[in-house]
C-alpha cells in the first residue's frame, strides 16, 4: 500500500535544501514485504509477517519567534528538509532494525546524517533478552517529568517544534533484560557517555547567570566533557514487577548527568 500527501505552501528561499521553509509536507509510507503475495486461495498465509520491511517518508517543517530576539537576527529557529529510511529484518532467534535521518537544516546551514537506530534484538531464551547497538531508550512514567529516566534527550527538539519521538535522544548501548515470576529486571550498559543534546544558544538563547542576562546568536556552549573512555561508561538498572493493573518498579543509575551543569 502507497499514500502520498502533499501541501506546498509560497516558497521563501534561493537554497534547494531550504524546501522546509515552503512548509511542504510529503508523505509516502512505503511497505515491502519478502513473502508478500496478492494471489488468492492462499488463507493459511495471509497472517503471516514478512521477512523484512521498508519504510520511509520526508517531510518538511518550520517554526519561528513571535517576538524579536535582541541576540540574534534570525527569524526562524526550525527550518528543515528530512527523509527517513527504517528498515527491519526479523528471523526465529534475532531482529534487525534500522532507522536513520537525512536532515538538510537552514537554520545551521548544515547538511547531517542522523542515525536513531541500528540493533540487533537477540532472544537468547524465553527469559533472557539482548538488545545492542544504537537506539532510543525510556522508561518509567512521568508525562514529560524525567525522575527516573535519565537516558539522553534532545531539549532543542522539544523547544523548536519537532515531533514528541525526538525529544528522547539516541545513544550506543547494550540493554539486557531477564523474566522471572518473581521479577523482571533490564540492565543497561552504554560504553561511552552520551550527552543530551542541549540548547547550546545556537537555535534558542537562554539566560546566563555568568553573562547577568539573556545570551545567544551563537554556539555559546563548551562543555567539559567526561573523557571517551570505558570507564566513563553509564549503567542503568530497573526491577520491575506488574500486581494486577498495578506496577512497582525501582530504578538505579551510575554515571554522569547529561547537562553541563
Amino acid at each position: 500500500m502507497r499514500g502520498y500527501r502533499l501541501f506546498i505552501l509560497p516558497q521563501r528561499s534561493r537554497h534547494l535544501w531550504r524546501l522546509c521553509l515552503t512548509a511542504a509536507v510529503l508523505s509516502f509510507p512505503l511497505s515491502v514485504g519478502a513473502e508478500e503475495d496478492d494471489s488468492w486461495g492462499e488463507e493459511e498465509d495471509q497472517g503471516a509477517a514478512p521477512a523484512y520491511t521498508l519504510n520511509g517518508f520526508a517531510e518538511g517543517a518550520g517554526s519561528g519567534r513571535v517576538l524579536d530576539d535582541p541576540t540574534t537576527r534570525r527569524d526562524f529557529v526550525l527550518g528543515e528538509a528530512r527523509f527517513r529510511l527504517e528498515a527491519r529484518h526479523e528471523r526465529e532467534l534475532a531482529t534487525l532494525s534500522f532507522k536513520g535521518d537525512f536532515v538538510a537544516d537552514s537554520v545551521t546551514d548544515s547538511v547531517e546524517i542522523d542515525l536513531r537506530e541500528a540493533v540487533v534484538d537477540v532472544n537468547l531464551a524465553r527469559w533472557l533478552n539482548l538488545r545492542l547497538g544504537r537506539q532510543v531508550l525510556t522508561w518509567g512514567t512521568g508525562d514529560l517529568l524525567f525522575l527516573n529516566d535519565l537516558f539522553p534527550k534532545d531539549w532543542q527538539s522539544f523547544l523548536i517544534g519537532r515531533d514528541d519521538e525526538f525529544l528522547k535522544a539516541p545513544s550506543n548501548t547494550l540493554k539486557v533484560s531477564l523474566y522471572s515470576r518473581a521479577v523482571n529486571l533490564d540492565l543497561v550498559w552504554t560504553p561511552i557517555f552520551a550527552p543530551d543534546r542541549y540548547i547550546t544558544g545556537e537555535r534558542l538563547s537562554f539566560f546566563s547567570p555568568m553573562a547577568g542576562g539573556i545570551v545567544g546568536g551563537g554556539v555559546l556552549v563548551e562543555p567539559d566533557a567526561p573523557p571517551l573512555q570505558l570507564r566513563t561508561g553509564e549503567v542503568a538498572a530497573r526491577v520491575h514487577r506488574r500486581f494486577g493493573s498495578v506496577e512497582a518498579a525501582a530504578y538505579g543509575y551510575y554515571g554522569f548527568f547529561q547537562q553541563p551543569l
